[in-house]
């Protein structure tokens, strides 16, 4: 037989065992790789051998409705991935971590005695957290003659590495971004965070990157659409104005004034432009702080 050596487990149940008993000692484990789990007779099913050991009776002690058995995982990389329960009930009811019904079994009668009948029930299940059984027809007791539980550790994916602060570094210089010394210091400390070696969940780094660039790009924007919308204003306006004054003024008056009102209107967009960007540096200088922060709590 294949090992379980890592699962980790606790059970719980809405009715307390008759006797002084764990109800832990209820459970049995396999691994769902193991060949020698599978039964030989009944495709789809498993071998289950009923111990004296896993033997528990659970008797209904208020005014509890059901009788359940809550199975929780302490280890999130395991996963249940089908379970054989003996007992006096022929049918259950399964539940995830948060009440969710997965489905209802009904078991086979394995038992010879016309005395007692016991069911063998062998749903599959893909459950990491927690799953409880839950036995609806139970009345005042219930015999379980044990539960087994087949289990795999998942092979969860990597968590996010380090990147090429090299490559990142020349796509900032060559997209003539500006980056103020805040921006600048969390980069380092980014690259030392990631160098770290620290086991926790890790901020991935190219979202920030794309959180900074994401809020670089609506402000060149704007002083691109500034930058237009000045030319068109300006083409407007000189049109008007010479076609307006054209028996007027001389042509010399018409430079003079289209002159001093571009520098006018220069002056006012120029103004504009640094106020937004004053507003922006501010705004972004505030998201740093945050990040710095949050990246600091974690290390």
């Amino acid at each position: 037989m294949m090992s379980v050596e890592g699962f980790k487990f606790y059970v719980e149940t809405s009715w307390p065992p008759a006797e002084t008993k764990d109800p832990t000692d209820a459970i049995s484990l396999g691994h769902s790789s193991d060949p020698n789990e599978r039964s030989e007779e009944y495709e789809g099913e498993i071998r289950h051998e009923i111990n004296s050991n896993n033997l528990i009776r659970l008797v209904r002690g208020g005014d509890e409705e059901s009788c359940t058995v809550t199975i929780k995982i302490l280890d999130p990389e395991w996963v249940i991935t089908k379970i054989s329960i003996v007992s006096q009930a022929r049918t259950i009811e399964l539940y995830g971590a948060h009440g969710e019904y997965i489905e209802t079994s009904r078991g086979t009668n394995i038992s010879d005695s016309c005395d007692q009948c016991l069911y063998n029930a062998q749903p599959d299940v893909c459950v990491r957290h927690e799953l409880s059984i839950k036995f609806p027809g139970a009345k005042d007791s219930l015999w379980i003659y044990g539960i087994k539980l087949l289990v795999n550790k998942l092979q969860l994916p990597p968590s996010a590495g380090t990147f090429d602060y090299h490559r990142v570094d020349e796509m900032l210089n060559a997209s003539n971004l500006p980056i103020t010394d805040r921006a600048e210091r969390a980069k380092q400390f980014l690259q030392k965070y990631m160098n770290s070696g620290s086991t926790e969940k890790q901020v991935d780094p190219r979202a920030i990157l794309k959180m900074l660039e994401g809020e670089y790009r609506p402000q060149l924007n704007l002083v691109g659409d500034a930058k237009r919308n000045v030319c068109d204003y300006i083409a407007q306006f000189t049109a008007a104005k010479q076609k307006k004054d054209a028996e007027a003024e001389s042509v010399s008056d018409v430079k003079s004034y289209v002159d001093n009102s571009m520098k006018q209107l220069e002056e006012r967009v120029q103004n504009n432009i640094k106020l937004q960007l004053e507003a922006f540096e501010e705004k972004q200088n505030q998201k740093l702080d945050q990040i710095l922060q949050l990246l600091a709590s974690k290390t």
